[in-house]
């Protein structure tokens, strides 16, 4: 993600359109980013045309028009479930005026064809993708779930100039969006094309990636592969300790990863963020668990920040009390999954993290009211 570019849009009140090409969108700012655009993963098991001149240019951000009536910004994702710059895009509505705003939510599904027609943040919670979806709607984005994209052209000459997207709506129906500028958001792809791999003796799977086991080693001993090109969230964290776990290793150490202790971080406003599985996914593990959620509504940290939004969602195994998950949308979620990221690693029950004493006035007071509403429904001040 080009945050320079993010940081410049969000300076010019002007019309705007992102749009993106797989569940894993990223701004592409290249020499030739038609050329990335091509060989990105097909869009609805096809590709469709698209007109370099719609691209926004970093190199030129004078170009845009300071002076535009409206900020429109489109995004059309295979899914809306990632921390790249589709989730980014709350944070245009908080630096303009939301009257000279709109933002327009595309998604489809082009794993099998099929749009996903029933909720956004598809990965997440369910508990999550619900509040999500009332605090994106409330802050003013307009989403549109199995919308298939056409086309994507450039129309008309200088002051009248605009991009325009066709595509269909969930019944089929053909529609159009228009906008000024274009940001290509192509998604994000084990980058493994000449690194001579087959030198080595190694190849990818058909994905592009670099098959590994549970220690990041290839199938040539000596050889190891870490990050976004190996299996697993392409998360900088995650690839970072990874690069840790391969050092020891080397070292005569034996250390291993959770991978299911790796939080996930969604950078929207208020912040998304989980460690762990979700209520679906156990239910269909078919595995015993409850469950506590408390709201910042309720905390007074959050009440004098002016930011009540969101909870801590924790689920736990129904016997064990082991901490199972959790989930938090919040001011300063990305902070506090470090706690619970914590507490999993150390296979901590949720009465381990409600006997802990946390500070007074404090955003974590809500993690333990999380805790000890899983635990009996024992929480304190809701």
């Amino acid at each position: 993600c080009d945050w320079p570019i993010l940081q410049e849009l969000a300076g010019v009140s002007h019309n705007a359109m992102i749009l993106s090409m797989s569940p894993l969108p990223m701004l592409a700012v290249t020499d030739d980013p038609v050329q990335q655009l091509l060989t990105a993963r097909e869009f609805g098991r096809r590709k469709f045309p698209f007109d370099e001149g719609a691209l926004y240019r970093k190199a030129n951000p004078s170009s845009l028009n300071r002076k535009a009536r409206k900020l429109k910004i489109g995004y059309v994702s295979g899914d809306l479930c990632t921390h790249a710059v589709g989730l980014l895009l709350p944070d245009f509505l908080e630096a303009h005026d939301k009257d000279r705003v709109e933002v327009y939510l595309y998604d489809y599904s082009p794993e099998d064809g099929t749009p996903t027609r029933q909720r956004i943040l598809a990965a997440a919670d369910q508990a999550v993708a619900k509040e999500a979806w009332k605090l994106f709607t409330k802050q003013g984005l307009a989403i549109q779930l199995g919308a298939k994209v056409d086309s994507v052209v450039i129309e008309g000459k200088g002051k009248a100039r605009q991009v325009v997207m066709h595509y269909n709506d969930p019944e089929g129906k053909a529609k159009t969006l228009e906008v000024d500028r274009l940001i290509v958001s192509v998604g994000r792809q084990p980058l493994t094309d000449g690194l001579g791999l087959e030198s080595v003796g190694l190849a990818t799977d058909q994905r592009g990636f670099i098959p590994v086991d549970a220690h990041c080693a290839t199938a040539i001993e000596g050889i190891f592969a870490i990050g976004d090109v190996v299996r697993g969230p392409m998360l900088a964290h995650k690839a970072e300790d990874e690069g840790v776990m391969v050092a020891e290793i080397l070292a005569g150490q034996k250390p291993h990863i959770d991978y299911q202790c790796i939080p996930w971080v969604i950078y929207t406003s208020p912040e998304i963020a989980w460690v762990g599985r979700t209520e679906q996914e156990l239910q269909r593990e078919g595995r015993a668990f409850k469950s506590g959620q408390f709201p910042f509504a309720a905390n007074g940290r959050a009440l004098g920040m002016d930011a009540t939004d969101g909870f801590v969602k924790m689920l736990c195994d129904r016997d064990t009390d082991e901490i199972l998950g959790v989930h938090i949308v919040a001011a300063a979620a990305s902070d506090l999954i470090a706690e619970a990221a914590l507490a999993m690693e150390f296979k901590a029950s949720a009465e381990d993290v409600a006997r802990v004493c946390h500070p007074h006035p404090s955003l974590s007071e809500v993690m333990r009211e999380a805790a000890l509403a899983a635990t009996d429904n024992r929480a304190l001040n809701f």
